[in-house]
């Protein structure tokens, strides 16, 4: 249970294990499995912290039309499909190295968080 993990992890910290940081990152992302509401709202601020990224660096262009000017809901719009790893091409990351790393981090972040999704959803529901 949630509060059976909570304390393993503040006993491996106690002793000063660093395989508690793992056990944090569970329990912040899917409260061990418990809360998926979390896994949602995690998913919401990456996409959203990518668009900021996205934007700052200047990493977005409309395929075909480099000198169109994005708004800001263009790069949320491209973080999104980029995160959901759906990519419909209409927008594409620079041919900069960081363009193309950032849009890789995040792309492997959303297999990882629908992942994880997936598994809070089938603990969850499968214990009743």
């Amino acid at each position: 249970s949630f509060k059976e993990k909570t304390m393993e992890r503040l006993a491996l910290k106690k002793k000063g294990d660093w395989n508690y940081l793992p056990s944090l990152l569970m329990g912040a992302l899917c409260g061990y499995g418990e809360k998926p509401y979390r896994i949602i709202l995690s998913a919401l601020l990456t996409i959203l912290a990518f668009s900021i990224l996205f934007f700052s660096f200047n990493t977005v262009e409309r395929s075909g039309d480099p000198s169109y000017i994005l708004r800001w809901y263009d790069y949320i719009y491209f973080s999104t499909i980029t995160f959901t790893t759906v990519g419909y091409g209409d927008f594409v990351p620079r041919a900069q190295l960081i363009c193309k790393l950032l849009s890789a981090i995040e792309s492997f972040s959303g297999l990882f968080v629908t992942g994880l999704f997936i598994f809070t959803l089938a603990r969850k529901y499968s214990a009743r």
